[in-house]
């Protein structure tokens, strides 16, 4: 870079002069940085409308596709006192008897008092103070069909001997206001039922056991010892909870019962029977329904607002200098303005809006075994995904004609049990208000007749309940392959290109690239701008230069002639 003077000699603003000469270059570097920034948050922009179409796609296009989505079950029991049941997918309608014959239960012991329970023994306390006088013990303590042993000695305190019982696996404790030990199974069940027993080759385990008043014999003794030494413990064994249902006996280690879809809770044994009624949850399925189809349509007007944009003509990214004269609030809604219609008229988002309406707007040939799907890869229709269908004489479906031909062959047989019928949304009473109803870009939403929350619909008939109530394996079939196919044609759109990458719906690879040629080309211009600066720079520097040593010499030549 040249050395510059500006104006020293001269008294020219050099620095404005030079701006003016270079300006068109400056104006370049300008554009293209405009330009890149309109790339930027045009990249900003699709992303964030990505993700939401990413969204969409793995939540309720992944779930409302599958066909286990429109199968829900509710089930009730006639005294909730007793017991509470919930329903899977596949449990079985109809009714069923429930007895609720016996509660599960965990093991328990309650330690006899120790000592005349007025010693206020506490957690210190160690087994010598409280009268064992023995050595080592080894105690037994059996959970199920595992044995642990323990060891206690006149050293133990009370704390260790609720430590060891913790550490084999019961629940352990002691309380100091009654002066008991209190011991428990982890779990409920006749399988982690416990024993707590004197090991036969230690001696000295019956006597700590008394000492702690933990001794208990099988007849279930209480209360003080013959001889008055010791109090015994009391000991509850651990059972299983029992139930019939539909005459047939189960039994379970916890209160809860898993048979054949139902969840069943015991609360309480009964006397006389309970009755389980089951049914098809159509409310549930209804609002899985209503649930997408609101996901969609907030989707589908956030595009078409996008799409629908007020144009931004002239309005450009603001330069620095600009920036400068504007306020805040200018500035922001100057790019407001600008970002709002970034993707207005967008080619991409266009095909997007279009292929997404068309598939909602699909038909289908449902029967009770399916819905009729063409299968691109096996070029023709099917029924169960796999297998082209076939007319009278043999042909495969290929073609709408061919399929026309073999509905009517399947309708006019003598069993009415497989006819096709075609349907679409609006056999369900769902369907857009069109342009003129609609609000502004809200043309492509769907409404569903009767739904209370949609002031557009809410008076009209329900057909949507209706047909789940009264033919939900039509429901089932439709929405399934309709979805399957608006989930086909997202996953089109978001499949990895030249120009885009995977789960992508816009060219996210192309917009790289040309923000990479924008960022080389201002590069260039940044550089040919500061060439043509030093330029002209270094001329205005040997003028100065020159202009310096002319006016030294003119107060040389004064000074010798008037000086």
């Amino acid at each position: 870079m040249s050395v510059r003077l500006t104006g020293l000699s001269s008294g020219l603003d050099t620095d404005s002069i030079v701006s003016e000469l270079v300006s068109a270059y400056s104006y370049k570097v300008e554009s293209y940085e405009k330009d890149k920034t309109l790339l930027e948050w045009t990249g900003d922009a699709w992303d964030s409308l990505n993700s939401d179409v990413y969204s969409f796609y793995t939540k309720q296009l992944g779930t409302m596709r599958m066909q286990s989505a429109y199968t829900s079950m509710t089930t009730s029991v006639s005294d909730e006192t007793a017991a509470s049941v919930t329903a899977s997918s596949s449990a079985v309608e109809g009714s069923m008897s429930l007895s609720i014959n016996n509660l599960a239960s965990s093991g328990y012991l309650t330690g006899g008092v120790v000592g005349d329970g007025d010693q206020g023994y506490t957690s210190s306390t160690t087994l010598e103070e409280m009268g064992y006088t023995g050595g080592d013990a080894t105690i037994d303590v059996t959970i199920g069909d595992s044995t642990t042993s323990i060891t206690l000695s006149a050293s133990s305190t009370i704390s260790d001997v609720v430590s060891q019982f913790k550490a084999a696996g019961l629940t352990a404790s002691f309380d100091t206001t009654n002066q008991r030990f209190f011991l428990s199974s982890s779990q409920s069940g006749e399988d982690y039922d416990f024993d707590v027993t004197a090991n036969s080759d230690s001696e000295d385990a019956t006597a700590a056991l008394q000492t702690l008043g933990l001794y208990y014999t099988t007849e279930g003794q209480n209360g003080a010892s013959d001889d008055g030494t010791y109090n015994y413990a009391t000991k509850v064994d651990g059972e299983d909870a029992e139930i019939t249902l539909n005459g047939a006996t189960f039994t379970s280690s916890s209160n809860v019962f898993s048979v054949n879809g139902l969840t069943i809770t015991a609360k309480a044994e009964t006397s006389s029977a309970l009755s389980i009624t089951t049914s098809q949850d159509s409310e549930s399925i209804y609002d899985k329904i209503k649930s997408f189809l609101s996901e969609y349509n907030d989707l589908i007007n956030n595009m078409t607002s996008l799409y629908n944009a007020d144009s931004a003509k002239g309005y450009e990214p603001l330069t620095d200098d600009e920036k400068d004269a504007m306020s805040d609030t200018e500035i922001e809604k100057w790019e407001t303005k600008i970002k709002d219609a970034l993707l207005r008229r967008d080619g991409t988002l266009n095909s997007l809006i279009s292929s997404l309406t068309s598939a909602m707007s699909a038909s289908y040939y449902i029967n009770e075994d399916g819905a009729i799907r063409y299968n691109s890869s096996l070029g023709g229709y099917t029924l169960d995904g796999s297998t082209l269908l076939t007319l009278s004489d043999g042909t495969e479906v290929t073609s709408s004609s061919q399929l026309s031909s073999y509905v009517s062959e399947i309708n006019s047989d003598d069993d009415d049990t497989n006819d096709f019928t075609r349907y679409s949304l609006s056999s369900f009473g769902i369907s857009t208000l069109g342009y003129i109803s609609a609000a502004d870009n809200e043309q492509y939403a769907y409404h569903i007749d009767g739904d209370e929350d949609d002031d557009d619909t809410s008076a009209n008939t329900d057909k949507l309940l209706t047909a789940i109530n009264s033919n939900p394996d039509v429901v089932k079939n439709f929405f399934s392959a309709l979805i399957s196919d608006v989930y086909k044609t997202t996953s089109n759109k978001m499949a990895s290109s030249s120009v885009s990458s995977a789960y992508t719906v816009y060219n996210d690879k192309q917009m790289d690239d040309e923000m990479d040629e924008i960022e080389d080309k201002i590069d260039d211009w940044q550089e040919k701008l500061e060439e043509l600066e030093d330029y002209w720079y270094s001329k205005f520097s040997a003028m100065e230069t020159a202009l310096a040593s002319l006016q030294a010499e003119q107060s040389s030549l004064a000074s010798l002639l008037g000086g």
